[in-house]
């Protein structure tokens, strides 16, 4: 079950949805390179409403 939710998700960007997809995308992880500051960049202004504090 858990191996087809991962399918799922890798197959789209799924920006915005929920917070729960937006964790399981990686927003909580700690970029490692230039290109994941990047992606969480464009995660975060896709879907500022999720992030918000």
């Amino acid at each position: 079950m858990i191996g087809t939710i991962l399918k799922i998700l890798s197959k789209d960007k799924f920006y915005g949805i929920s917070k729960e997809i937006e964790i399981a995308k990686g927003a909580n992880k700690l970029p490692e390179t230039f290109s994941d500051v990047l992606k969480q960049a464009k995660r975060r202004l896709k879907a500022p409403d999720l992030y918000k504090t």
